[in-house]
């Protein structure tokens, strides 16, 4: 799940589009470390009706430690977030989803996991869009389709999501629920490698080397060996020494 830190570097933002000042006071004091003070703002705010604070409120719940102020307690997260779910938050519907799918706070229930990640997922919710396009290529909580695997995995990619850019690259490579198509996979793997996805480097660089969807070329092919066995990629740099050595 996506937690409360790594979404409170654009809490100025909010201030600036009229947010109430208790929230964004809460915010305030959940950058600088204080949870008391911040869970103090948003519970009122939350008792309220507020879908941000509700989410903010599941989010503290959910933490392996309750952020140092309250004990984890799933049951407590899963009823802040489904609040917030039913007014339309799209990260919160992706959370009640996910805590169905793991039975955290509730019975497992795919049925309701499939059903709340799909309403993030199309409002745009980039993590739900990938997460439903892991589903559907594995069969988990869903039934296998690959077509959906790659309707929602595009969606995630085309919003710079670089694991859901190497499953559509591996997916094209390998004709998974879709004709072969080498040329779509270099594209995506070109997308995640530039974001330094690993996998992808180094299966661009085999692509290169093979000349699959690309014209062959071995300086290509190195300079993308390269990037992964720097990241310590084994067969990155095994492969590189064998290039560098023809």
């Amino acid at each position: 799940m996506k937690y409360l830190l790594n979404i409170l570097f654009g809490f100025y933002l909010l201030s600036n589009l009229g947010f109430s000042a208790d929230l964004i006071k809460g915010l305030d004091a959940a950058k600088s470390g204080d949870f008391a003070t911040a869970i103090k703002e948003w519970r009122p705010l939350a008792e309220q009706g507020n879908e941000l604070a509700q989410l903010y409120m599941g989010e503290i719940y959910d933490h392996e430690d309750g952020y140092g102020v309250v004990t984890q307690d799933y049951e407590e997260a899963f009823k802040w977030y489904l609040l917030s779910a039913e007014q339309g938050n799209e990260e919160a519907q992706f959370n009640v989803g996910n805590m169905y799918y793991k039975g955290e706070g509730v019975d497992e229930n795919n049925s309701e996991a499939t059903k709340w990640t799909i309403l993030s997922a199309k409002q745009g919710y980039i993590t739900a869009q990938y997460d439903l396009g892991w589903r559907y290529a594995h069969g988990k909580g869903v039934t296998e389709n690959d077509l959906e695997a790659i309707k929602w995995y595009t969606l995630a990619a085309n919003q710079g999501n670089s694991d859901a850019q190497f499953n559509l690259g591996q997916m094209y490579r390998l004709g998974e629920g879709i004709k072969i198509d080498n040329k779509k996979a270099v594209k995506f793997y070109l997308l995640a490698a530039k974001q330094g996805d690993v996998k992808s480097q180094f299966n661009l660089a085999e692509m290169y080397r093979l000349g699959l969807g690309v014209k062959q070329d071995k300086k290509e092919a190195i300079k993308w060996y390269r990037a992964a066995a720097e990241q310590g990629d084994e067969n990155a740099i095994h492969n590189l020494r064998l290039m560098e050595k023809m």
